[in-house]
């Protein structure tokens, strides 16, 4: 299963409770961009929700069968119109129809360039391939697959040269990127494409400094310093995207929104963000920016923090109810908690 798929039960609970909202209207956000629609009905979520699942388990028919009945709920969504274009091209169909009614809805959409590289490919198109992997970069140069897919493209007309280049530019933008790396020695057997990450990343310390602590950040923010809990977190290693999710653990909801709307807005699959980003909505009752939150889920989230996980738990627990939120935490397993914001959220959840 997709962390997307894994992820998108509690939130799809969540947005059908309504987090007690209420619902008309929703603000969606494609690639960075808000655009105002309709609500989104239930129904339509989860036939979308299905659909991923089918379609990850490479039962392709079904997954198209239920995103067509997704599109009759709600033919607005260029995510839908694209993954219905990406399931028809690996079914061996035509998907021009569907890729080129996501377009219309959306030319800025960037998942729907990265799928049209993809079915380039597998169609023997590399030029078309290159040409909408490009385009997907531009769009979104934080995914990893497009930028994947320009260099498979490179490869395939026999640019080899241009291809390592694009993944060693790859590299130093993220020098963890496993796929890039092995991607680079498909391209160049037996050498080492970039150098790992160095010790200290945020460059935060001077000599002889000592690091900060997580409790330091967690005592700023219980405190309501925002300037040092934010200097604190720069110097202990944590990035903007727990910072947020710290600061929403200790009710901290406006420094939360804040901060999970920075990294959102850069990458929209960050599920640290998203979850402190609904944490904060639902402290201050705000049902819009929820909604904007919710709507905004990436294609492609990373693996939540333990932390993220207790603190969904305890907003389905609030909000859906006790069942949902149990059910959530065990589907992760997660070991007892170590971290002590962690456990007090844990504590919270179980009153």
């Amino acid at each position: 299963m997709s962390l997307r798929a894994a992820l998108l039960t509690p939130l799809l609970a969540l947005g059908l409770a309504g987090c007690g909202f209420g619902a008309d209207n929703v603000t969606r956000v494609y690639s960075g961009h808000e655009v105002a629609g309709p609500y989104i009905t239930p129904e339509a979520y989860a036939h979308y929700a299905q659909g991923i699942l089918d379609e990850r388990a490479g039962q392709l028919g079904k997954a198209e069968r239920e995103y067509q009945a997704a599109l009759l709920e709600d033919d607005s969504s260029p995510d839908l119109w694209a993954r219905l274009g990406a399931v028809e091209c690996r079914s061996g169909k035509d998907p021009s129809r569907s890729f080129a009614q996501a377009e219309s809805l959306d030319a800025s959409f960037a998942p729907l360039f990265r799928e049209r590289a993809r079915c380039a490919l597998t169609k023997g198109d590399a030029r078309g391939a290159l040409t909408a992997a490009e385009r997907a970069v531009a769009l979104d140069p934080d995914d990893e697959d497009a930028s994947l897919l320009v260099a498979r493209a490179y490869v395939k007309l026999g640019r080899a040269a241009d291809a390592r280049r694009w993944l060693l530019a790859l590299l130093l933008r993220d020098p963890t990127s496993t796929g890039a790396r092995e991607a680079h020695r498909e391209v160049a057997p037996g050498t080492e494409p970039a150098p790992a990450l160095p010790p200290d990343p945020f460059g935060a310390r001077r000599p002889g400094e000592r690091r900060a602590t997580r409790a330091g950040v967690d005592r700023a923010l219980a405190q309501g310093d925002d300037a040092s809990a934010r200097r604190l977190a720069k110097s202990a290693g944590i990035g903007p995207g727990e910072l947020a999710l710290r600061a929403a653990a200790l009710g901290r909801a406006q420094l939360a929104k804040a901060e999970a709307e920075r990294v959102l807005a850069a990458d929209a699959d960050d599920s640290d963000a998203l979850v402190a980003a609904l944490t904060a909505a639902s402290l201050e009752g705000d049902r819009a920016a929820f909604e904007t939150a919710l709507s905004g889920f990436g294609p492609e989230p990373l693996d939540p923090s333990p932390l993220a996980v207790r603190l969904l738990g305890e907003l389905l627990a609030r909000r859906v109810g006790p069942d949902s939120a149990e059910t959530w935490r065990r589907a992760w397993a997660l070991p007892a908690a170590a971290d002590p914001l962690e456990a007090s959220v844990e504590a919270r959840a179980q009153r």
